[in-house]
């Protein structure tokens, strides 16, 4: 059986909805008053989040109920597209600590003028998901870090 997505899912990353800690208020958004999509998205994630054995620095940032904002997940389709997608991708291990917003600039090509829309997600992870990157320490490696600023110099050019 195929189930086809309505259009709603592309604001929320298309499949990447598959990974996500997602909230039921969201998958009803996307299931778009379809009561069968709606009952599939749920049962989808009900047996994903009991499954789920990744470390927090694999956390995926995006449509993430315990990386919320006034109650509400973050998506920035933007950042999507430039492969930001785990928690981990923010974070320097040299400092333990995220990265600083001009680090991401450069690493991610994210614009300058997303300066708030990064310092509102950093302050919404939640302690408990920073304290265990601290102790995983799997930092990415080097070849991640140089293909994301080659795929953003190719972008440009």
């Amino acid at each position: 059986m195929v189930i086809i997505l309505p259009e709603n899912p592309k604001k929320y990353g298309d499949s990447l909805i598959f990974e996500c800690n997602i909230s039921n208020t969201i998958l009803h958004e996307i299931a778009n008053e379809n009561i069968f999509l709606s009952d599939v998205l749920s049962a989808w994630s009900d047996v994903t989040h009991n499954l789920e054995t990744q470390t927090s620095s694999k956390t995926i940032l995006w449509n993430n109920t315990d990386i919320t904002s006034n109650n509400k997940t973050f998506f920035y389709k933007d950042w999507f597209e430039r492969s930001i997608k785990y928690v981990n991708q923010l974070y320097d291990y040299r400092i333990k600590d995220f990265d600083s917003f001009d680090n991401i600039c450069y690493i991610y090509g994210i614009p300058s003028i997303s300066f708030l829309k990064y310092y509102t997600l950093i302050k919404s992870i939640p302690i408990h998901i920073k304290s265990e990157i601290n102790t995983n320490n799997t930092p990415c490696t080097q070849t991640t870090f140089v293909e994301n600023i080659l795929r953003r110099k190719n972008k440009t050019n």
